[in-house]
């Protein structure tokens, strides 16, 4: 009896992590293609967005005292 007790507090508890937890969690990201990197570039509105979880950097070479050796 307390094996049944248990195996059916444990299925409880896996169905319920199943049901509560997103399906972004299990999902895949879908993989960036050249097709569909045009669409993006078709979306007008999408333009000015960064992609989610993206981050942007920026790295300058000027050189203030006027020497400006990049090589």
């Amino acid at each position: 009896m307390p094996n049944q007790f248990l195996f059916a507090k444990t299925a409880t508890i896996i169905a319920s992590l199943f049901l509560l937890l997103p399906d972004t969690v299990f999902s895949q990201a879908k993989p960036v293609t050249t097709s569909t990197e045009l669409m993006r570039l078709y979306a007008i509105d999408q333009l000015p967005a960064y992609r989610e979880e993206s981050q942007v950097l920026q790295v300058s070479s000027y050189d203030r005292t006027g020497g400006n050796n990049d090589g």
